[in-house]
C-alpha cells in the first residue's frame, strides 16, 4: 500500500498538487477501492487497528460528516461536497494504513517512496527552471518564483522541505541500505536549490524546524556522516544559485541568462556528485560510529538539558545585545505590512512581512466569533474574505488549516481535526521506544507539515498531505496481532455478511467523488468551450455537469451566460437565479445576474448593490456600477455587453 500511495502522491504532485476537484476525487476513488479490496479479502482486517487508530479514524470520519452536513447552514452544498471528497480521501488513506500489519516496514517504505515521489516533482521543477524548454506547462506557469509542477511556489517549497527531511533521515539511518544512504545524500543539494528558487520563507522555516526535530529526537549514528556530506555541498549549490539573479525570471530570454543557468546546473550536478562521494566514503565510518559507547550514554534527558542550557545562554546574550528592541521592530513589520515589496526578488527571503496572512487569520477569527460552534460552512472562507477584507487581493483560503477550520466548521470541526492529528502524533512519540530513528523521522515529517499547514493551505494540496496521513496511519497500526489473541478469538474476523455490508458502504461512499469528479470535468469542458465561443458545446457540457451534481451553481451560471449570449434573456435570468439559490452568498453570481439583466435592457443596479455588499472592494463591480448609473436602458445594454463576465474558476 505504501507503493500505491507513493504513486498517488507523485501523480497528484504533477497535477498541480491535486488541488483540482477532479484529481482529488480520482485519488479518493482509488483509495476507497484499495480499502474495499482490503476489507473484503483480508482474513483479519481489523487485527492491526489500535485504539489510537480507532480514535483518529473516528475523528476523521466525524470531521468528514460534519463537513458534509455544514451545507445545511452554509446554503452552499456544492462547496461542502468538494471539501467532503478531500476529507474522504484522507480518511480512506489513514484507515487503510492503520489497518495493515507490519507497520514499521510500511512506515519505512512510505518514507522512502514519499521522498522519491516528492523529490521527483521537486527536481522536475528545478530542471524546468534551468531548461525552459523542458515543459510547455512549466513555461506557461513561469514567473519570478518557481511553482511548477505543484502550481504554487509555497507548496513546491514544502514538497522540497519534506523530501529534504526524509532524505536526511535516509542518509543518516544505519538501518537503511548503503545505496539508499548515498542516493539520499546526493539528492539534498538539488532539493535545497529548488526550495531557494521558490523563495518560500514558510517552507524554509518549516524545513529547518523538521531538521531540528530529526536531530534532537532521532540522534542517528550516521547523522555526522550525513551532515558532512550534505551541508557543505548544499551551501555551495545554493550560493551559486543565489548569485544568479536571472534564475528568478523563469524565462531565461537572453543568451547570458542561459549561460548563467548552465553554470548553475553544472554546480548543482557537482554538488550532488560531491555529496554522494563523501557519503560513500563515510560508509566505512558508519560501522565504527555504531560501536561507540558515547551514543548509548547520550540519553534524551542529557540532550534536553544541553538544548535548554544553550537556549538560555543564547537568549541572555540576545537580550544583552538589544535583540528585544530589534525583535519588536520585526514583529511590527510582520503584523502590519500586508505585502512583500522588494526590487530584488532575492531580498524577499529577508523580508519580515507576513504577506497579508495576519488579515487572513483576523477575518477567519471574526467569522468564527459570529458562528463559534457551527462555523460558516465548509468551503465558504472565500465568501467571508470577499465581504470582510480590507486588502485588494483575492484569496479563497485562510492560509492556515487551523484558522480556516475554526472559521468554516467552528469549534466542533477544530476539535475533531485536533483529535485526528494529535492522537497519531502521540502514538508516534510512544513508538520511538521500539525504533527511535524511524519514528523520529515520522515525527519530524509530520511536524514539518503541521508547521507549514498552520500558515498556508496545504490541506487543499493532497500531494503534500496524503503521505503525512499515510505515515500517521502506519504509526497507529500494530505490527502484528498477538498469536494468543488470534487463537482465543479476541481478534474480530468479519463474516460474509459484515464484509458485504462494509463493502457496500464503501461503494456507496465512492459515488460522491465519482459524481463530483465527473461534474468538475464537464464544467471545465463547458468553460473552455464558452471561452472559445462555442455556446452549443458549452451548454451541453454544463447540462452534463448538472446531471452529475445538481447542487453546484457553476453549470447553471454558464448556461445563463450562454442563454444571454444568444438572446434568451428570460431563460438566462432563470438559470442565474438557480445558480444563486445554490450559493446565495457568492458576489459573482449577483454580478453575473446584473450583467444578464443589463444586456436585456433591465435595471441591473439592485443586483450590483447586492454584489457590492458581498464584495465591497471588487473593482469590476465598482466600475460597472459607475458606468450603469443611468436610467436609460440603452446605456445598460451597451455597457453590459463590454463588461467582463465573472466566469467560474477552473479548479
Amino acid at each position: 500500500m505504501a507503493g500505491l500511495f507513493a504513486v498517488l502522491t507523485g501523480w497528484l504532485a504533477f497535477s498541480n498538487g491535486g488541488f483540482d476537484p477532479v484529481h482529488t476525487a480520482a485519488a479518493a476513488v482509488v483509495a476507497l477501492a484499495a480499502l474495499l479490496v482490503f476489507v473484503t479479502c483480508a482474513q483479519y482486517p481489523a487485527s492491526s487497528l489500535s485504539l489510537a487508530g480507532v480514535l483518529a479514524a473516528g475523528a476523521l470520519t466525524l470531521l468528514a460528516i460534519w463537513t458534509l452536513i455544514s451545507a445545511n447552514w452554509s446554503q452552499a452544498p456544492g462547496r461542502a461536497l468538494v471539501e467532503f471528497d478531500r476529507a474522504l480521501l484522507y480518511l480512506a488513506v489513514f484507515l487503510l494504513m492503520a489497518s495493515l500489519s507490519a507497520s514499521r516496514m510500511n512506515a519505512r517504505w512510505m518514507i522512502r517512496l514519499a521522498a522519491v515521489a516528492l523529490g521527483a516533482a521537486v527536481l522536475a521543477g528545478l530542471v524546468s527552471r534551468l531548461e525552459p524548454g523542458f515543459s510547455a506547462e512549466a513555461a506557461r506557469q513561469a514567473g519570478d518564483r518557481l511553482g511548477w509542477p505543484l502550481g504554487y511556489w509555497n507548496a513546491l517549497g514544502l514538497a522540497g522541505a519534506l523530501a529534504g527531511v526524509a532524505c536526511l533521515h535516509l542518509a543518516s539511518d544505519l538501518q537503511e541500505p548503503r545505496p539508499v544512504r548515498v542516493l539520499a545524500a546526493a539528492a539534498v543539494p538539488a532539493l535545497m536549490v529548488t526550495i531557494y528558487l521558490t523563495l518560500s520563507r514558510g517552507a524554509i522555516v518549516a524545513g529547518l524546524f523538521g531538521i531540528v526535530v530529526l536531530l534532537s529526537l532521532g540522534r542517528a549514528r550516521g547523522m555526522a556522516s550525513a551532515l558532512l556530506a550534505v551541508v557543505p555541498f548544499s551551501l555551495y549549490a545554493v550560493l551559486q544559485a543565489y548569485g544568479t539573479e536571472s534564475l528568478l525570471d523563469g524565462s531565461l530570454k537572453t543568451v547570458s541568462a542561459r549561460t548563467e543557468a548552465s553554470a548553475v546546473r553544472d554546480a548543482i550536478v557537482l554538488a550532488c556528485v560531491g555529496a554522494a562521494l563523501v557519503r560513500l566514503v563515510c560508509l566505512f565510518l558508519d560501522a565504527w560510529v555504531a560501536r561507540l559507547t558515547l551514543w548509548r550514554q547520550w540519553s534524551p534527558r542529557r540532550t534536553t538539558l544541553v538544548l535548554l542550557v544553550l537556549t538560555v545562554c543564547v537568549t541572555a546574550a540576545a537580550f544583552a545585545a538589544g535583540a528585544d528592541r530589534i525583535a519588536a521592530g520585526y514583529w511590527k513589520d510582520f503584523t502590519e505590512a500586508k505585502t512583500v515589496t522588494v526590487e530584488d526578488q532575492r531580498d524577499r527571503l529577508a523580508a519580515t512581512s507576513a504577506n497579508g496572512r495576519i488579515e487572513h487569520w483576523q477575518v477567519a477569527l471574526k467569522a468564527w466569533r459570529d458562528e463559534p460552534v457551527l462555523g460558516t460552512g465548509a468551503g465558504t472562507y472565500g465568501k467571508v474574505w470577499a465581504r470582510e477584507r480590507e486588502s485588494s487581493f483575492n484569496v479563497q483560503d485562510a492560509h492556515s488549516l487551523f484558522f480556516e477550520t475554526l472559521s468554516e466548521l467552528g469549534v466542533v470541526g477544530l476539535a475533531l481535526l485536533g483529535v485526528a492529528l494529535l492522537t497519531p502524533l502521540i502514538a508516534v512519540a510512544l513508538r520511538r521506544r521500539e525504533d527511535r530513528m524511524l519514528w523520529s523521522a515520522v515525527m519530524a515529517l509530520s511536524l514539518t507539515w503541521a508547521v507549514h499547514a498552520g500558515i498556508d493551505w496545504d490541506w487543499e494540496m493532497p500531494a503534500l498531505t496524503l503521505p503525512i496521513v499515510a505515515l500517521l496511519g502506519a504509526a497507529c497500526a500494530r505490527d502484528t496481532a498477538p498469536p494468543d489473541d488470534i487463537r482465543k478469538g479476541r481478534v474480530p474476523q468479519l463474516g460474509r455478511l459484515p464484509r458485504l455490508l462494509v463493502g457496500l458502504g464503501i461503494l456507496l461512499l465512492m459515488i460522491t467523488p465519482v459524481r463530483v469528479g465527473l461534474s468538475q470535468h464537464y464544467l471545465q469542458q463547458s468553460l473552455t468551450a464558452f471561452q472559445a465561443g462555442d455556446c452549443s458545446l458549452s451548454a451541453a457540457r454544463a447540462l452534463q455537469a448538472i446531471d452529475m451534481v445538481g447542487s453546484r451553481p457553476q453549470g447553471f451560471e454558464l448556461l445563463g451566460y450562454c442563454d444571454a449570449k444568444v438572446g434568451q434573456h428570460v431563460l438566462a435570468r432563470r438559470m442565474l437565479r438557480a445558480a444563486q439559490k445554490r450559493d446565495p452568498g457568492s458576489w459573482d453570481l449577483h454580478y453575473g445576474m446584473a450583467l444578464v439583466r443589463s444586456v436585456a435592457g433591465l435595471d441591473p443596479r439592485p443586483e450590483f448593490r447586492r454584489a457590492h455588499r458581498l464584495n465591497p472592494l471588487e473593482d469590476a463591480v465598482t466600475d460597472a456600477q459607475k458606468r450603469m448609473r443611468s436610467n436609460q436602458p440603452e446605456v445598460w445594454i451597451r455597457e453590459g455587453r463590454v463588461s467582463p463576465l465573472p466566469l467560474p474558476e477552473e479548479g
